[in-house]
């Protein structure tokens, strides 16, 4: 026996409704097949006249009917099975079980129930249409469209069940008919919008935009308001990455339906992606007097007062969030951010340490934790934290990257080898962690093993450019395999064709090859890409230095070491070069 929950039988896919039609505004602008699942009513009428001899028919009907007004559904169940056993010929008995039969979950019981009722009158209406319904939600597809086909053949101008149809068929990807469905319904319904609605959906899944659009403008020239195609020609704009098309109809559903909070909330989004924050917050101070004390739009608020560097509207926002709901932790991480903005790094930790290991957050915030103490220069205790971490999520991959970039920076390049090679017995084909721990070989002057680790990274994924890169620029800076090097390189700037770095490495290449015309060229242009970075403007200076032009190998030092001022080899170079003068 096939059960359902009672509120699962209330949003099943296909619904049966009433036989009134689509009249009232709210099924005009909701799409029906979202509509809750209700058993068409019937009259209720009493039990068949013969049966006047059965006083026990009637007191079962009485008590059925008493049982579902309490809510009591399995007594009322009782009741009409025993019922029906007293007056088999009864449809309407029949029936009303095979609606309470629906509203238990019951759902192989009411198709059973309704098979009986069609059996005696084929003409039964209602009980089609609560049999499609059924045979829908338990997945017979099929059998489902063949009683809608058979009831539109009773009464082709009940709309609804074009529209059950097309849902169905959509779901089949039963795409022709399914327009050849919503064609039909366009003529029985002339001046209605919903065939045309229908039919820009169908075509907007087959990602035919423009005819999508046709439809959809179809269904606005029967009636501007229609909410549902409004929505979805807003919705196919966005898709078509049309942002301003997409904000004008969004406006347009506002100058209908001033409270409709879904253009609200799309249209603060595609602000925020437009750079527009204050039409952004605009629209999300209106959401929130619409939805009133809502988390999500009061983060989203918080979030655009951060990025506009408004950190006490930020916190103003998040301390409202975290007052009806002290455990929501990403409330509480952007308040961290929002006292790190204004200086209180203290105030932002203490923030940080409140989220704990079961929060989602808790990785992002011990990583937090750790990059301020790194960048207050206290980089024991930025690892101490992580490591901290690590003991209480020892599989979580984000902890190791972050602990191993930190070792790195500590030069304990063993202790992170060691960590990474931990970190690859959760995830052996990471190439993140295998990458770095390349990177941390070569720190520990173990070459060999570096180059074996980033092979490795090169056989997941063999377009991995920074693999690629540091292969090529380990052979160039020891001189070996120099054409292997520039092929490995010249890939991966195919890849990242405007990378400096790796534009620097095909520079560094043609040096080493003592190209060097080829090598100022590259070099350039790395510099123009990364002009913060002292090792590329040194290269340049050695590219400058051998092709004789001492003047712009001096500047190109002195760049490096104003960035680098700790640098031994520059100031050895630039001495050199004035001392020459």
């Amino acid at each position: 026996m096939n059960k359902l929950t009672p509120f699962y039988c209330v949003i099943i896919a296909i619904q049966v409704t009433s036989c009134a039609g689509m009249q009232s505004s709210k099924q005009e602008h909701a799409p029906p097949e979202t509509l809750a699942l209700e058993p068409p009513p019937v009259e209720e009428k009493a039990p068949a006249q013969e049966t006047v001899g059965h006083p026990a028919l009637y007191y079962n009907y009485l008590m059925a009917q008493i049982s579902r007004s309490e809510g009591d559904i399995e007594g009322a169940l009782a009741h009409y099975r025993a019922a029906a056993a007293l007056d088999s010929d009864s449809t309407m008995l029949m029936f009303d079980l095979a609606n309470l039969y629906v509203r238990a979950g019951q759902l192989d019981e009411s198709k059973q129930e309704c098979v009986k009722i069609i059996k005696k009158d084929p003409n039964h209406f209602h009980a089609r249409l609560l049999l499609a319904g059924i045979n829908s939600a338990l997945g017979s597809k099929e059998e489902a469209i063949e009683e809608y086909k058979t009831i539109l053949q009773q009464d082709p101008d009940y709309e609804e069940v074009y529209i059950y149809l097309n849902a169905l068929y959509s779901e089949l990807q039963e795409y022709e008919k399914a327009q050849e469905n919503m064609k039909e319904y366009a003529k029985r319904a002339p001046e209605s919008p919903l065939p045309y609605y229908y039919m820009g959906k169908i075509a907007f899944q087959q990602q035919d935009y423009k005819k999508a659009r046709k439809y959809y403008s179809e269904a606005l020239k029967k009636e501007p308001s229609h909410e549902s195609s409004l929505v979805e020609l807003a919705l196919l704009y966005e898709e078509q990455k049309n942002f301003k098309k997409a904000v004008e109809v969004y406006q347009t559903i506002l100058s209908y339906y001033p409270r409709h909070v879904g253009a609200q909330s799309h249209l603060g989004q595609l602000y925020i992606q437009e750079g527009k924050l204050d039409y952004a917050l605009e629209h999300y101070k209106q959401l929130d007097e619409l939805v009133g004390s809502n988390n999500q739009v009061g983060l989203r608020m918080g979030l655009i007062f951060l990025e506009q560097k408004k950190y006490d509207d930020a916190l103003k926002e998040f301390s409202l969030i975290l007052r009806r709901d002290p455990g929501d932790d990403r409330a509480r991480y952007y308040s961290a951010l929002a006292y790190e903005g204004k200086g209180e790094v203290r105030k932002c930790i203490a923030a940080l340490e409140q989220i704990t290991m079961e929060s989602e957050m808790f990785t992002e915030a011990r990583i937090h934790m750790g990059y301020l103490y790194e960048e207050q220069g206290d980089l024991d205790r930025a690892i101490e934290i992580i490591e901290t971490a690590l003991k209480d999520k020892p599989e979580d991959i984000v902890l190791y990257r972050f602990l191993a970039s930190l070792l790195e920076k500590a030069e304990r390049y063993e202790e992170g080898i060691v960590l990474l090679q931990q970190a690859l017995e959760y995830d052996q084909d990471s190439e993140d962690i295998l990458f770095l721990l390349g990177v941390l070989y070569e720190k520990a002057v173990r070459f060999e093993d570096s180059i074996k680790t980033m092979e490795k990274v090169l056989q997941i994924n063999p377009e991995n450019a920074d693999a690629l890169n540091y292969i090529g620029y380990t052979y160039a800076e020891q001189g070996i395999k120099l054409d292997e090097a520039e092929r490995l390189v010249k890939k991966a700037l195919e890849l990242k064709p405007e990378d400096g770095y790796i534009i620097d490495s095909l520079g560094w290449v043609y040096f080493k090859k003592g190209n060097y015309k080829k090598a100022v060229k590259y070099l350039e242009k790395a510099v123009q890409y990364a002009s913060g970075d002292a090792i590329i403007k040194e290269h340049l200076g050695d590219a400058y230095l051998k092709s004789n032009l001492n003047d712009k190998a001096l500047k190109m030092y002195e760049q490096a070491l104003a960035i680098e001022p700790d640098k031994h080899e520059l100031q050895q170079k630039i001495e050199t070069l004035r001392g020459s003068e």
